[in-house]
């Protein structure tokens, strides 16, 4: 293996062990959400409206799932047909695995690129909600792009690991 392979091997595992970081983060995200959705029902009950609760959480779970994005991707949790790669030979299957990983890091950076744009408009707007709260949409949009930038990048480099085994299996035992 040569040091290129090796410190894309090496990019690769960083960027695993800090999309498990996010979504350990998003969890605890999800799990705060909660309990300010469940204050905001026991603020109902005594008569008191709480409406920043839907705002707060709409905006968290754009957040945690931009965020968890990348731990699916190096956890393989995005749907895939299995079976219909267990019953092809081992080079086809590499082959539609590059495939795939080709077509998710599109989608990413695609979708990265119209985040940012929204995000920039946003920005330059001065765009705020139209609700309660008016919060300023630059501030959850921010971190909603960061995850869609974070899960391109995890894309591109995935599919780079994958080629790479592609090109040459012993990559893949290592």
């Amino acid at each position: 293996m040569n040091r290129t392979t090796t410190g894309l091997l090496r990019l690769h595992e960083a960027l695993r062990t800090g999309s498990c970081w996010l979504a350990r983060i998003a969890g605890l995200l999800l799990i705060g959400v909660a309990l300010l959705t469940a204050g905001g029902v026991v603020l109902g009950l005594m008569g008191v409206e709480a409406r920043f609760s839907p705002e707060i959480a709409g905006y968290t779970l754009a957040v945690v799932s931009s965020w968890a994005f990348a731990h699916a991707l190096h956890e393989r949790a995005h749907v895939r047909i299995e079976w219909l790669l267990h019953c092809t030979p081992r080079l086809i299957s590499a082959w539609l695995d590059s495939l795939a990983a080709l077509a998710l890091a599109i989608t990413g950076v695609v979708m990265a690129g119209a985040a940012a744009e929204l995000l920039l408009t946003s920005y330059a707007g001065q765009t705020r909600a139209n609700t309660p709260l008016q919060t300023p949409l630059a501030a959850p949009q921010a971190l909603w792009v960061f995850g869609m930038i974070w899960f391109s990048v995890n894309a591109v480099v995935q599919l780079a690991v994958q080629i790479a085994i592609t090109v040459n299996p012993a990559v893949a035992r290592s």
